[in-house]
């Protein structure tokens, strides 16, 4: 914070701020790559409030009231930056108050509108750029941005977002999953960015902001997210089961084993990731619901089940979740011994063989 002052005071930080409006995309991306570290402080919000530049990206990212159009070049990543700008706003003790709160509500009220006109066109670019958006927004500021969009006056939105998240289509069911488990990473004991998974630039970035942004995060804090975090969870089984016609199968998390099921790696991956975050939520619901499904056992543990290198390293770090947990004392010995025997063996052991032990991946490619 004392260096953010120092560069705030010598106007270190203007060129900076000026090539967000610069007419070069190149140094637009860049710039927009370090604005949410600018964010990290309150001198650097108060100086991203008291510019231009708030202003400027919610043009680019299509969220200003006049209703102009994103940019067609950056129009996505300035809204993933709003949406982590917009969480901010919320947080503890901002310097600038006037039009913070406002930041957040401009952006849920904007992205809604957005939200229900891509319902509408089914338009899977659009969906999954929505998607993020609101997922990055509910886990960036635990426990506020969760508590603000699940206000009252916002209950269509949760609905509207988790329809979209359900529409038919791959594209649209991996962007459901990978929003929601964003919006959970709030209430997680575990970092959004699993090692095994492959992020672009501002995901990784997004990441180390967070870190840095709730790093000091009570307990208590990270409590209240986990267990706003469940409304999420269970809207989505209703949204799924809605979608599909199935109102008996509304259970997110024999959903979520389904999806696992699917011979499709990003749909697996993205699920697995969703299983992760709910097997990191610092609350009991969490533990309790995955282990309550009788099949989550058998997909988690069981080195039969055909899986690639990708889906077998996400396994593994649902396994890490639960054990890194504090709530998983809440689990019965054999399944604590499960999960050390599994993190014993690491990812890639195969299933043991006839006389009791275990087979490699080369031994199996060999067979």
């Amino acid at each position: 914070e004392d260096q953010l002052n120092l560069c705030k005071s010598s106007g270190a930080l203007n060129p900076l701020l000026d090539l967000v409006g610069s007419d070069d995309v190149l140094l637009q991306l860049n710039a927009l790559n370090l604005i949410p570290l600018v964010a990290v402080t309150d001198p650097g919000f108060d100086l991203l409030i008291q510019s231009n530049v708030v202003q400027r990206l919610s043009e680019m990212a299509g969220l200003d009231k006049s209703g102009s159009e994103p940019s067609p070049f950056l129009g996505d990543y300035s809204l993933k930056v709003m949406s982590q700008l917009s969480a901010r706003a919320l947080g503890p003790s901002p310097t600038t108050e006037a039009g913070c709160n406002q930041l957040a509500s401009m952006f849920l009220d904007i992205v809604s509108l957005r939200v229900n006109r891509c319902i509408e066109t089914r338009d899977a670019t659009e969906a999954a750029t929505l998607l993020l958006a609101l997922g990055f927004f509910a886990g960036a500021q635990p426990p506020e941005s969760m508590r603000e969009i699940l206000k009252p006056e916002l209950d269509k939105l949760v609905l509207t977002w988790m329809q979209l998240a359900n529409l038919t289509g791959e594209k649209f069911q991996i962007a459901g999953l990978e929003s929601l488990a964003k919006a959970l990473r709030g209430g997680s004991v575990v970092s959004n960015e699993s090692q095994y998974s492959g992020s672009d630039e501002l995901d990784k970035l997004e990441a180390k902001m967070s870190v840095k942004m709730y790093g000091n995060i009570t307990r208590n804090q990270r409590q209240e997210a986990a267990e706003l975090g469940r409304e999420l969870v269970v809207q989505y089984g209703k949204a799924f089961a809605q979608q599909r016609s199935k109102t008996g199968n509304s259970d997110t998390i024999g959903i979520l084993l389904d999806l696992i099921k699917v011979p499709i790696d990003d749909i697996r991956c993205a699920a697995f990731s969703v299983v992760r975050m709910i097997a990191g939520q610092d609350a009991e619901w969490g533990l309790r619901s995955l282990f309550a499904h009788p099949n989550t056992t058998s997909i988690l543990f069981d080195r039969s089940l055909e899986m690639s290198k990708p889906a077998k390293e996400w396994r593994f770090s649902v396994i890490e979740a639960i054990n890194a947990n504090p709530q998983n004392s809440i689990l019965e010995d054999p399944t604590l011994e499960k999960v050390m025997r599994f993190l014993r063996q690491g990812p890639f052991r195969g299933p043991s063989n006839q006389a009791g032990t275990a087979t490699t991946a080369i031994e199996m490619e060999v067979a």
